[in-house]
């Protein structure tokens, strides 16, 4: 049975069939019928038979319900925004004094029944008189797009007409008014049953408000005010310690209501900044403009749903027109006024004649004869009647039948226009016509009739569904507008962001969000930059952390959930379909909801038929998407966290029954569900398979995103060995991601390493404690804390020894061979490497990358490719590190690739190889840009970064050069602070900039007397020794230590470099050059091959 056919059956059995249209038409279903009001059905048109009638059926209902038994007692209730207003009557206890019983009761029912048609008039629902005062609710048990501006509607009018009791009690009354959310709906348990209960901050604001107003005003909150613009007059109060409150509140009086001529008026931020996407449309809008202007009148519907930029795109035409002397006369449209015969046109013509509040019928005559003082003056009398201004003592009275009144009114309307026109082109505006009024629409059509030879363009705006009924005019055109693009929404992002750039994926998220409604995007961006989830650079917004989630802005929840509210039951089949997302299909939704599949397939005809829902692209028949995404946002945002919860876990277990494959392929699907389900064991489980299928996809972003919710969850479960023993596994990956992210020397990196050994000590596990110490001795290698990091690598090698096993044997020797490499002693370096090396095997240890973050082969590859580098086996250093590259390209392991491709551009600078080194340099940012490898795309500008400088000596290279190794400390790298400035120095000394070289060789000094990093120092002394020489000094005794330096630690190639330098001094000065060169190229085979070898071997060529 459908949704209206149910309510249609409730009737007949009430013998009420024939108001079945009436509720029809109103789109009220038997779920609404709880929720009316006697007023409400006074609205809908029901006579007091049929509304007694139908008020007892509902109250029998009611009760036919039974009292819940203890303990069953439950929330039934909705989340959503809402305006609560609350009305005291001023002085009731000392009116009750003064009167008798009887005659107050009268007062007071006089007070609540101006109250009740004030509120019925503006839509509100009053849920409950309390003696001299009454909450008021805007919003709920239906939305309404601008309940905010509703409710300040009503109390402006409870007001006024409590002034207009007469007898000898003047009354008056406080209002107050605020917006938020709040939880709405029925409480029941044993005993007892509440309707219409709201829970929040939002009515203890309100009732605050109202005690704090004066008598006869109305006190809104700032809530309130951000929502209802510049529609009315008000005075700001300032701030106020409210009791209950913890911070200051500020309250605005509503003073009246704002003289508003067109839409943008009231939210000015709407119509600024560029028309964008709109080319095409706005072409054709201003060549009607040009036909007009040539006589021949034009008309224009401009429809779409509400926000996509109509009023826009009228406001882009009167900016092109402001230079061309054109008048525009604007007619506003009413939601409050759809059956007041031609209100837009009264309240033009109250403002063209400048009528104000204080006027008096004298005053506004006067006005109105000045605005038609050139025309006859049987119009004068006719709009004045029609502007309710007595005029029969001035002009005579208006004896007409109505019919011949109404004709004559409308000709005199049109007769104003066409003057108007024939002074100079008129652009006439009517704003809203989905709210037009019978009359005024009838009018457009005799004005599009009168317009065809005059200078007149007439641009209607409208929601999708309103016909003007134009289609016997040839002078008119329809205008739809469309959602904009991806690109197009970037642009109206970047306006609201004041120019500002605003980082790509963020304008994605935005446009997914928004699905290309203007009005959307900007209140969402507006949202997210006052959220703080972004942070304002010298270089633009950037991420504070991952991809915000957009939440609904407050401005937009009341008109989306206006929508929701329409629908019925169909809006419980949209709160279920939300929970599984934007998509859901026919049947996780029949598994998950309680309602059957007769309501359910009837509610999601309704979805579909009012645009809440559309079938998916691409997909079959059984699966629908939401239209917007905000729409499924508040659908969602609308149900209880309990209900959430019931829903998320029925929906886990949907998926896991209907797609099974979910659990390997979309992890992160379920881990969403059972977390919003409070499921922690399961959501745990889910999101650590999520993390390291993404580790495994080198998507190193969602990996830690969903390892860290993985440890989130994991909180909330009870402590004991099997939960630290999980967290250790979380924590291993989560590290190893960490490392490829902020770098192993970052803190984050550290800490996590540091709660790893913690966890590891007090579960007693031993086999997960490698991973953690190989994590732990690293960071401390790169942070140059090399004592440090040889104590825990000699500690891995103890345990390796208990352990017997291999990979613990090779991560031992790796460790410790690397920490000897950066202290200078090559040659225990090597013996701990070449063993590491020799221990790896790629079947049986490859995958150890996804524990340990990085391949062995990779990271032993680049250490001792180093080693074989600095002594003078070049060769084999790149024969090692092509092999590891191989490996680690198979592994498809991003992080080990880059690891490989860091240490062969290294050894390509070691070697002077520039070539090479901007080769692999393309190949190490390639991959760190796809993979999101910040550290590693650091590494790579300073690679590159150098060799620009080596080849051009260019300060901005040099700079570059600079900046880059800042950049590598910056996220606590402490080693090769010696080194770096050594080749800044060097640069700046061939480039004749010896002072600036003074200085940063001064700098370097200083770092290796504090460090322990020697593996360069004989560079340091041959760049010392050049600088010298340049300077006009002596070198030869810097080259001299240099050698000895280079010899002691067996750096062959730090050797031969100071030997070729020293003997080129000694045969520049004439003097012999030494055995120095000879000792050098005797550790070189013949074969080998190296800038340095040639260099060498040219120079002994000219001494022998």
């Amino acid at each position: 049975m459908g949704i209206m056919a149910e309510i249609d059956v409730f009737l007949r059995d009430l013998g009420l069939s024939k108001y079945a249209p009436v509720f029809a038409s109103n789109e009220v279903s038997l779920a609404d019928l709880a929720h009316l009001s006697e007023h409400d059905l006074i609205d809908l048109g029901l006579p007091l038979g049929p509304r007694r009638r139908l008020m007892a059926a509902m109250g029998q209902a009611r009760e036919a319900n039974p009292v819940p038994a203890q303990g069953s007692g439950k929330i039934v209730a909705e989340r959503r925004q809402l305006t609560v207003m609350f009305v005291d009557l001023v002085g009731s206890t000392a009116i009750s004094e003064r009167l008798d019983p009887e005659d107050l009761g009268e007062l007071l029912r006089r007070f609540k029944e101006i109250c009740s048609t004030s509120v019925a008039r503006f839509g509100g629902h009053i849920a409950c008189f309390m003696g001299d005062g009454a909450m008021i609710y805007f919003g709920y048990p239906h939305a309404l797009e601008d309940a905010a501006a509703r409710a300040v509607h009503a109390g402006l009018e409870i007001l006024d007409g409590l002034t207009r009791i007469e007898g000898q009690e003047k009354l008056s009354a406080r209002i107050g008014i605020s917006t938020g959310l709040v939880v709405v709906g029925e409480i029941h348990g044993e005993g007892f049953r509440e309707n219409d209960v709201v829970m929040g901050r939002t009515p203890n604001l309100a009732a605050r408000l109202q005690g704090l107003a004066e008598p006869n005003t109305l006190i809104i909150s700032s809530s309130t005010r951000r929502l209802i613009g510049n529609a009315f007059e008000l005075r700001d109060q300032g701030s106020f310690a409210l009791k209950g409150f913890s911070e200051q509140i500020q309250a605005w009086t509503v003073t009246g209501q704002a003289h508003i001529e067109r839409r943008f008026d009231i939210m000015p931020e709407a119509g600024a900044g560029r028309l964008v996407g709109r080319n095409s449309e706005f072409r054709k809008l201003t060549g009607k403009w040009q036909e007009a202007c040539q006589g021949a009148g034009q008309s224009v519907l401009i429809s779409g749903e509400a926000g996509i930029g109509k009023s826009r795109l009228i406001e882009g035409l009167s900016q092109e027109l402001q230079d061309q002397g054109a008048l525009r006369l604007n007619f506003q449209c009413s939601p409050f006024h759809a059956n007041s015969a031609l209100y837009p046109i009264i309240q033009h013509l109250e403002r063209a004649a400048g009528f104000s509040p204080t006027d008096g019928d004298e005053d506004k005559l006067g006005k109105l004869a000045h605005l038609l003082r050139y025309h006859p003056r049987e119009n004068l009398r006719l709009i004045a009647d029609l502007l309710s201004v007595e005029a029969d003592a001035a002009l005579g009275p208006l004896d007409l039948p109505p019919q011949a009144k109404l004709e004559q009114t409308l000709e005199a309307v049109t007769g104003q226009l066409a003057a108007l026109a024939h002074e100079k082109p008129v652009l006439l505006v009517f704003e809203d016509a989905h709210w037009v009024d019978p009359t005024t629409l009838s009018l457009t059509d005799r004005v599009i009739e009168r317009i065809r030879d005059l200078p007149v363009l007439i641009i209607v705006t409208a929601r999708p569904g309103f016909d003007p009924g134009w289609g016997h005019h040839n002078n008119t055109l329809h205008l739809p507008l469309k959602r904009l693009a991806t690109r197009e929404v970037a642009e109206i992002v970047a306006e609201v962001a004041e120019g500002n750039p605003v980082p790509p994926e963020v304008c994605d998220l935005i446009a997914a969000k928004t699905d290309g409604i203007p009005l959307y995007v900007q209140e969402v961006t507006r949202g997210l930059l006052e959220s703080g989830q972004l942070r304002l650079t010298d270089q633009g917004y950037t991420l504070r952390g991952p991809l915000p989630s957009l939440s609904v802005p407050n401005t937009l929840k009341d008109s989306l959930m206006e929508r929701l509210d329409r629908l019925g039951t169909a809006k419980e089949v949209a709160q279920t379909g939300a929970v599984f997302g934007r998509q859901f299909s026919i049947a996780l939704l029949a598994s998950v909801s309680i309602l059957s599949p007769t309501v359910l397939q009837a509610g999601l005809e309704q979805l579909s038929s009012a645009g809440i829902i559309l079938e998916a692209p691409d997909e079959t028949e059984d699966e629908f998407i939401f239209r917007h995404a905000l729409i499924r946002d508040m659908a969602y945002d609308s149900l209880l966290r309990t209900e959430r919860q019931v829903l998320h876990d029925r929906a886990a277990g949907a998926l896991l029954e209907n797609q099974p494959q979910l659990a390997q392929t979309q992890p992160e699907v379920l881990a969403q569900h059972y977390t919003l389900a409070q499921r922690a064991d399961e959501a745990v489980m889910h999101w650590q398979s999520a993390g390291r299928r993404a580790i495994e996809r080198s998507a190193q972003t969602e990996a830690l995103t969903h390892l860290s919710k993985a440890l989130d969850q994991l909180h909330d479960l009870p402590k004991s060995r099997e939960r630290d023993l999980q967290e250790i596994d979380i924590q291993i990956l989560r590290a190893g991601v960490l490392r490829s992210t902020n770098g192993i020397s970052g803190d984050a990196t550290g800490d996590a390493y540091g709660r790893l050994r913690d966890l590891c000590h007090r579960a007693d596990e031993t086999e997960r404690l490698f991973p953690v110490l190989n994590g732990l001795y690293a960071f401390h290698l790169v942070r140059a804390e090399y004592r440090l990091a040889q104590d825990v690598a000699a500690q891995i090698l103890d345990l390796a020894a208990e352990s017997g096993k291999t990979e613990h044997r090779m991560v031992g020797h790796r460790a410790m061979g690397a920490v000897q490499l950066h202290l200078g002693r090559l040659s225990e370096a090597q013996c701990h490497l070449e063993h590491a090396w020799s221990l790896y095997d790629f079947d049986q240890h490859s995958q150890l990358a996804y524990v340990y973050g990085t391949d062995h082969a990779a990271i032993t590859s680049g250490f001792l490719g180093t080693c074989y580098c600095l002594m003078g086996r070049h060769q084999e250093a790149l024969q090692v590190q092509q092999t590891a590259l191989e490996w680690s390209k198979d592994l498809k392991h991003a992080h080990s690739v880059a690891q490989v491709l860091v240490y062969m551009c290294k050894v390509h600078l070691l070697a002077r190889d520039i070539p090479a080194l901007q080769r692999d340099v393309q190949a190490l940012s390639k991959i760190a840009d796809e993979h999101s490898l910040p550290f590693m795309a650091t590494i790579a500008r300073l690679w590159e970064s150098w060799a620009k400088a080596t080849e051009t000596s260019e300060v901005e290279h040099i700079e570059s050069l600079r900046q880059a190794s800042e950049d590598w400390w910056s996220v606590g790298a402490g080693n090769y602070k010696a080194f770096f400035p050594s080749l800044i120095a060097e640069i700046q000394t061939n480039a004749g900039d010896h002072e600036a070289a003074q200085q940063t060789l001064a700098q370097a000094r200083d770092v290796l007397s504090e460090t322990e990093e020697k593996w360069a120092e004989a560079e340091q002394f041959r760049i010392g020794a050049a600088l010298v020489a340049k300077t006009g000094g002596d070198p030869e005794p810097l080259l001299l230590r240099a050698i000895e330096t280079a010899r002691r630690q067996g750096a062959r190639l730090y050797e031969l470099r100071a030997a070729v330098a020293l003997a080129e001094w000694r045969q520049g000065r004439g003097e012999p050059v030494g055995e120095a060169l000879i000792a050098a190229l005797s550790h070189f085979q013949q074969d080998a091959e190296s800038p340095d070898l040639k260099d060498a071997r040219v120079l002994m060529e000219t001494t022998t």
